[in-house]
Protein backbone atom coordinates (compact mmCIF):
# COMPACT_ATOMS: atom_id res chain seq x y z
CA UNK A 1 0.00 0.00 0.00
CA UNK A 2 3.04 2.27 0.37
CA UNK A 3 4.77 3.55 -2.73
CA UNK A 4 8.58 3.47 -3.08
CA UNK A 5 9.20 1.56 0.17
CA UNK A 6 11.72 -1.23 0.46
CA UNK A 7 10.36 -4.58 1.63
CA UNK A 8 11.24 -5.40 5.23
CA UNK A 9 11.01 -1.85 6.51
CA UNK A 10 10.38 -1.98 10.28
CA UNK A 11 7.96 0.94 10.10
CA UNK A 12 5.98 -0.62 7.27
CA UNK A 13 5.91 -3.99 9.07
CA UNK A 14 4.61 -2.32 12.23
CA UNK A 15 1.94 -0.46 10.27
CA UNK A 16 0.92 -3.69 8.54
CA UNK A 17 0.56 -5.45 11.91
CA UNK A 18 -1.49 -2.55 13.28
CA UNK A 19 -3.75 -2.57 10.22
CA UNK A 20 -4.28 -6.34 10.38
CA UNK A 21 -4.98 -6.27 14.12
CA UNK A 22 -7.51 -3.48 13.74
CA UNK A 23 -9.09 -5.14 10.71
CA UNK A 24 -9.55 -8.49 12.45
CA UNK A 25 -10.64 -7.13 15.82
CA UNK A 26 -11.54 -3.43 15.81
CA UNK A 27 -10.58 -1.72 19.06
CA UNK A 28 -14.08 -0.38 19.88
CA UNK A 29 -15.49 -3.93 19.76
CA UNK A 30 -12.48 -5.75 21.25
CA UNK A 31 -11.67 -3.43 24.16
CA UNK A 32 -14.70 -4.35 26.32
CA UNK A 33 -13.62 -8.03 26.08
CA UNK A 34 -10.12 -7.33 27.39
CA UNK A 35 -9.31 -7.27 31.10
CA UNK A 36 -7.75 -4.12 32.56
CA UNK A 37 -5.05 -6.24 34.23
CA UNK A 38 -3.54 -9.64 33.48
CA UNK A 39 -6.44 -12.05 34.01
CA UNK A 40 -5.99 -15.38 32.23
CA UNK A 41 -9.61 -16.49 32.70
CA UNK A 42 -10.88 -13.30 31.06
CA UNK A 43 -8.31 -13.68 28.28
CA UNK A 44 -9.47 -17.27 27.64
CA UNK A 45 -13.05 -16.01 27.29
CA UNK A 46 -11.87 -13.32 24.85
CA UNK A 47 -9.84 -15.95 22.97
CA UNK A 48 -12.95 -18.08 22.45
CA UNK A 49 -15.10 -15.07 21.58
CA UNK A 50 -12.73 -13.53 19.06
CA UNK A 51 -10.81 -16.59 17.80
CA UNK A 52 -7.54 -14.78 18.53
CA UNK A 53 -4.49 -16.25 20.24
CA UNK A 54 -3.61 -15.29 23.80
CA UNK A 55 -0.39 -13.72 22.51
CA UNK A 56 -2.37 -11.49 20.14
CA UNK A 57 -4.80 -10.51 22.89
CA UNK A 58 -1.91 -9.64 25.22
CA UNK A 59 -0.35 -7.55 22.45
CA UNK A 60 -3.62 -5.72 21.77
CA UNK A 61 -4.28 -5.02 25.48
CA UNK A 62 -0.89 -3.32 25.63
CA UNK A 63 -1.14 -1.61 22.23
CA UNK A 64 -4.46 0.06 23.01
CA UNK A 65 -3.17 1.25 26.37
CA UNK A 66 -5.02 -1.03 28.79
CA UNK A 67 -1.82 -2.61 30.14
CA UNK A 68 1.46 -1.08 31.25
CA UNK A 69 4.80 -2.14 29.79
CA UNK A 70 5.43 -4.13 32.99
CA UNK A 71 2.12 -6.05 32.72
CA UNK A 72 2.81 -6.73 29.03
CA UNK A 73 6.30 -8.12 29.77
CA UNK A 74 4.98 -10.23 32.64
CA UNK A 75 2.18 -11.68 30.48
CA UNK A 76 4.62 -12.51 27.69
CA UNK A 77 6.95 -14.20 30.16
CA UNK A 78 4.04 -16.31 31.38
CA UNK A 79 3.13 -17.25 27.79
CA UNK A 80 6.76 -18.19 27.09
CA UNK A 81 6.84 -20.45 30.15
CA UNK A 82 3.60 -22.11 29.01
CA UNK A 83 5.15 -22.77 25.61
CA UNK A 84 4.07 -22.29 22.05
CA UNK A 85 1.89 -23.08 20.32
CA UNK A 86 -0.56 -22.28 23.04
CA UNK A 87 -2.95 -24.95 24.18
CA UNK A 88 -6.45 -25.10 22.82
CA UNK A 89 -7.95 -24.31 19.46
CA UNK A 90 -8.78 -20.75 18.47
CA UNK A 91 -12.21 -21.81 17.32
CA UNK A 92 -14.00 -24.30 15.10
CA UNK A 93 -12.11 -25.30 11.97
CA UNK A 94 -13.16 -23.47 8.86
CA UNK A 95 -15.17 -25.22 6.19
CA UNK A 96 -15.89 -23.64 2.81
CA UNK A 97 -19.49 -24.89 2.66
CA UNK A 98 -20.75 -21.58 1.29
CA UNK A 99 -18.73 -22.16 -1.88
CA UNK A 100 -21.07 -24.96 -2.92
CA UNK A 101 -24.07 -22.70 -2.36
CA UNK A 102 -22.38 -19.89 -4.28
CA UNK A 103 -21.60 -22.20 -7.21
CA UNK A 104 -25.24 -23.34 -7.24
CA UNK A 105 -26.46 -19.75 -7.34
CA UNK A 106 -24.01 -18.93 -10.12
CA UNK A 107 -25.22 -22.00 -12.02
CA UNK A 108 -28.82 -20.78 -11.73
CA UNK A 109 -27.65 -17.44 -13.13
CA UNK A 110 -25.99 -19.15 -16.10
CA UNK A 111 -22.37 -19.39 -14.96
CA UNK A 112 -21.02 -22.94 -15.15
CA UNK A 113 -18.21 -24.59 -13.24
CA UNK A 114 -16.27 -24.54 -16.51
CA UNK A 115 -16.70 -20.75 -16.62
CA UNK A 116 -15.39 -20.53 -13.05
CA UNK A 117 -12.42 -22.71 -13.97
CA UNK A 118 -11.54 -20.45 -16.87
CA UNK A 119 -11.78 -17.25 -14.85
CA UNK A 120 -9.95 -18.65 -11.80
CA UNK A 121 -7.35 -20.57 -13.83
CA UNK A 122 -8.12 -23.68 -11.80
CA UNK A 123 -9.18 -27.03 -13.20
CA UNK A 124 -12.80 -28.13 -12.94
CA UNK A 125 -11.61 -31.07 -10.82
CA UNK A 126 -9.85 -28.70 -8.42
CA UNK A 127 -12.98 -26.56 -8.07
CA UNK A 128 -15.09 -29.68 -7.52
CA UNK A 129 -12.63 -30.90 -4.84
CA UNK A 130 -12.78 -27.56 -3.00
CA UNK A 131 -16.58 -27.58 -3.07
CA UNK A 132 -16.67 -31.22 -1.91
CA UNK A 133 -14.59 -30.42 1.18
CA UNK A 134 -17.29 -28.08 2.40
CA UNK A 135 -20.15 -30.31 1.31
CA UNK A 136 -19.49 -33.11 3.78
CA UNK A 137 -22.10 -33.50 6.48
CA UNK A 138 -20.89 -31.38 9.35
CA UNK A 139 -22.70 -29.47 12.08
CA UNK A 140 -23.54 -26.03 10.82
CA UNK A 141 -24.91 -22.90 12.35
CA UNK A 142 -28.42 -22.20 11.14
CA UNK A 143 -30.11 -18.88 11.72
CA UNK A 144 -33.87 -18.70 11.87
CA UNK A 145 -35.91 -15.56 12.12
CA UNK A 146 -38.87 -15.90 14.40
CA UNK A 147 -41.90 -14.08 12.98
CA UNK A 148 -43.09 -11.13 15.05
CA UNK A 149 -46.55 -11.66 16.61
Amino acid sequence: MHQDVHPGSKIIEQQAHQFAAEFLAPTPELEPSLPRKVDWEALMVAKKTWGISLAALVYRAHAIGLWSDHAYRRANQHLAIQGYPEAGPLGPPESPYLLGEAVSLLGEAGTSTADLATVSRLTIDHIDDIIAVGSETKPRLTLAVKPQP
